[in-house]
């Protein structure tokens, strides 16, 4: 073992520091324009917890990005208990905007609103408020909608989707690469099958998954509604065909003359499922969205030709007539896709995390602490293999073998680990909080609600919610003016639209600048004005 000494330990630093320091150097470089953030609830009208004279003839939910929702995703609940709504859900705005039309049952008291959307990337969001007509009595009991078996169903195969997924890419172009030899093409071949079936079986599970999420129902229940509910929102028709397509990609492997003249083919399948995930992913809310999916689809391929073809060379290196071409041909394969890997993910992180606090103080950050630990590994357990190919013998195939399986054994661990942070909203979201404040009329009566979202450099939504002295119940206002500005910027004056007449936002607005922002704020109400000003930071 002579030939792990010194020089291979140079090899290993060599390409094990720069990788990993390139890597930190992005996650906790000065970031740069802002970036979308997961799809969070702005504001509700009526808003949670306020007392209202009459049922509005409506239910309405505002984000800050677009959602999903299908019919019975906002649920309506009169004081006993009986449900309000008709049933319909609607869109506005480009999905920011999520409207439940609902009946007047004549009674007064607390009325509860359940909700249930999905985001642009995928995650089911839930949440409920209430409201008060007239008087406060409590609400209705509607259960906890919370499922810990989905959620640790889902993710079991979201993970076996994507080990499935990449170790038949790395099988095929391992077959693409090398002779195919009968005894490696059958392996290859039956890797690829069961590769692309378990991806496809584990895609259909997250289909079910993803319907009980929106539907609130149970896994079992919900088996009966996949279809219509995975064709009425875009994720769940990229799902679908994802599962098409690994569908595909199995069959093209199972047809021997196929695969014997053309394996590329259901690597190619393979391929075209994995695009699917970034376009449903965290990449697809990432501005700018085309350079974040790219960098993505670039990251999974060179995972999957890396690590799935790891674990075919593994299973095949033995029953090789020519060992040693075979190890050297996937070597530098390898070589090739370590440096893709690294760069493509360190720019999946910068888009995902856009700070140095999400990387530290978030769930999501943490992950990718992690998973940034057992790539290194993987690099210095991959520098050791290319010495030992280089100065190949006849034990280096046994050898090489059990360091494979060390390898693929780290890289399940990893695959865990991103498996994990999909479930999780990207770090920059997670610091991204709207602001949220109140003031009191500087003269003249009232109360103002303020949010803003996402407070950050850039374009932000500004919502208006405007209140009697005491704040609890809303009151119309006839004509508003917003101004904005910093000790560096001058005032400028809002476009401000009224949504109800209690009410008014601003979709869009510029604040150029980080710092405290000055709001000011003049209403009009009965021919009396009253003027609000409130500080918002804006990082």
């Amino acid at each position: 073992m002579s030939r792990f000494g010194a020089p291979a330990v140079r090899r290993v630093a060599c390409l094990a520091l720069p990788v990993c320091a390139i890597a930190l150097l992005v996650l906790i470089s000065p970031m740069a324009a802002p970036a979308s953030a997961h799809a969070t609830l702005v504001s509700t009208t009526p808003p949670g917890d306020e007392v209202i004279e009459r049922v509005p003839s409506e239910v309405r939910l505002d984000f800050d990005e677009g959602v999903e929702v299908v019919d019975g995703g906002v649920r309506v609940f009169g004081p006993s208990g009986e449900r309000v709504d008709r049933g319909l859900t609607e869109t506005r705005d480009g999905g920011r905007t999520v409207v439940a039309p609902i009946d007047d049952p004549g009674t007064q008291g607390t009325y509860t609103v359940s909700w249930r959307v999905l985001s642009e990337d995928s995650h089911n969001l839930s949440g409920s408020f209430v409201f008060h007509v007239g008087t406060e009595t409590g609400g209705a009991d509607i259960g906890d909608d919370a499922n810990t078996v989905t959620d640790l169903v889902s993710g079991l195969a979201r993970w076996a989707a994507y080990a499935g997924a990449l170790v038949a890419l790395g099988a095929a172009v391992l077959a693409v690469a090398n002779p195919l030899e009968p005894a490696v093409s059958r392996r290859l071949r039956l890797i690829v099958m069961i590769g692309a079936g378990t991806a496809a079986v584990a895609t259909a599970v997250v289909l079910v998954a993803q319907t009980a999420d929106v539907s609130g129902r149970s896994l079992l229940d919900s088996i009966t509604l996949t279809g219509d509910i995975a064709t009425a929102t875009r994720s769940g028709r990229l799902t679908l065909l994802r599962l098409f397509l690994l569908a595909a990609a199995g069959g093209a492997a199972a047809i021997g003359a196929l695969w014997s003249k053309r394996p590329w083919v259901a690597g190619g399948l393979v391929l075209c499922a994995m695009v699917t995930w970034p376009l449903s992913g965290h990449a697809w809310t990432t501005s700018p969205r085309w350079v974040a999916v790219l960098s993505d689809v670039v990251h999974l391929a060179a995972v999957g030709v890396w690590v799935g073809g790891l674990f075919a060379l593994g299973a095949s290196l033995r029953i090789a007539g020519d060992q040693a071409a075979m190890a050297r041909r996937f070597s530098k394969t390898a070589v090739v896709t370590v440096v893709v890997v690294a760069a493509s993910g360190a720019l999946s992180a910068f888009w995902q995390l856009r700070s140095f606090d999400a990387l530290m103080d978030t769930g999501y950050g943490q992950l990718l602490i992690a998973k940034i630990a057992g790539f290194g590994a993987l690099v210095i357990i991959g520098s050791l293999n290319h010495e030992l190919v280089a100065s190949w013998t006849k034990r280096s195939a046994q050898i090489l073998v059990r360091f494979v399986r060390a390898e693929v054994a780290i890289a399940v661990l990893v695959l865990a680990l991103t498996a994990a942070m999909v479930n999780q909203p990207p770090g920059r979201a997670s610091v991204s909080r709207p602001f949220e404040g109140s003031a009191q009329a500087v003269d003249g009566d009232g109360r103002l609600d303020l949010t803003v979202t996402p407070a950050r450099v850039g374009q932000n939504d500004i919502h208006l919610y405007f209140f009697d002295d005491a704040g609890r119940t809303l009151v119309p206002v006839d004509a508003v003016e917003v101004t904005a500005g910093t000790d560096q910027v001058n005032p400028r004056r809002l476009d401000i639209e009224a949504v109800t007449p209690s009410h008014f936002s601003s979709y869009g607005a510029s604040l150029a600048a980080p710092g405290t922002w000055t709001l000011t704020i003049t209403a009009v109400q009965q021919g009396q004005t009253s003027t609000y000003t409130i500080e918002v930071p804006v990082r």
